[in-house]
């Protein structure tokens, strides 16, 4: 599960997509097991708003997460309503390498 500061927390202008990605299914954090399996800490030390959240829009994020051994990687996520009420995620590593996860 991922870890962050509250300062990174408080970029979320939407509570709910937070407690989603944080704490719920955890999309990012999924991704990262994926491409760095043997890492035993993994904290968002920023993330940067590409398109800022409008409510009924696609919001795009670029998340950093450091690693125990000092390493770090981006990923860029982007949360896309359905119309229907529910988010789907994408997160893309940084070389172009996705993983999807949907939340309803």
């Amino acid at each position: 599960m991922l870890t962050c500061t509250p300062e990174v927390r408080a970029k979320y202008v939407d509570g709910i997509l937070a407690g989603t990605l944080f704490e719920d299914r955890d999309v990012v954090s999924v991704a990262d097991i994926k491409f760095f399996p043997h890492a035993q800490v993994r904290k968002v030390i920023n993330i940067n708003t590409v398109v800022p959240y409008k409510k009924g829009q696609t919001c795009v994020e670029v998340w950093t997460v450091e690693h125990d051994d000092g390493n770090a990687c981006t990923y860029t996520v982007k949360y896309i309503p359905d119309g229907h009420g529910g988010t789907s995620f994408t997160v893309r590593k940084d070389n172009g390498i996705s993983a999807a996860s949907e939340l309803q």
